[in-house]
């Protein structure tokens, strides 16, 4: 086992050996993150990475990805598990995808796609937002994080919750 110390967190991980053939190295409390021009774009951590010998995959458990937009505010991705492909910048969530934005709304689905290419993120699976006093149900959705857009794409249905009078 090769334990490496990370300085910028203050904390360590662990690198262990593969027991399957087609695992090339497992990691525990790992920690991604991408800038531009000096700005930080997006974190991502996760508890467990395993990436496989022969593909640009690496597996993550129990996954929390920050996104900061050059306007607004930053908001959270947290799903159960997800794969990052390094070389083309793809980034799934999956298991219990939720998307929570500070400023009170909440996306929740069952995977959620990001690309560093596009800038977006996408799912063809149905998904709910919540607030207080609002649900949107719909299937399929593609969110632009730079700008803030984010459409439900078909069999959208709202529903307004009335307030005390």
């Amino acid at each position: 086992m090769l334990v490496i110390a990370n300085y910028r967190r203050g904390g360590t991980f662990r690198v262990t050996a593969p027991e399957s053939k087609n695992i090339g190295v497992r990691m525990d409390q790992v920690r991604y993150s991408s800038t531009s021009w000096g700005r930080l774009e997006w974190e991502l951590e996760a508890d467990k990475a395993t990436r496989l010998k022969n593909e640009d995959v690496m597996r993550l458990e129990t996954v929390s990805l920050r996104f900061y937009p050059k306007r607004g505010r930053p908001y959270l991705l947290k799903s159960k598990d997800g794969t990052l492909r390094e070389k083309t910048g793809e980034m799934t969530a999956t298991g219990g995808v939720r998307l929570t934005f500070e400023d009170g709304y909440e996306l929740l689905t069952s995977r959620l796609r990001y690309s560093l290419k596009s800038r977006e993120m996408t799912s063809d699976d149905p998904a709910r937002i919540l607030s207080r006093g609002m649900e949107i149900t719909g299937t399929g959705l593609v969110i632009e994080p730079e700008s803030g857009r984010l459409r439900l794409l078909k069999d959208v249905k709202a529903v307004i919750k009335a307030g005390p009078a």
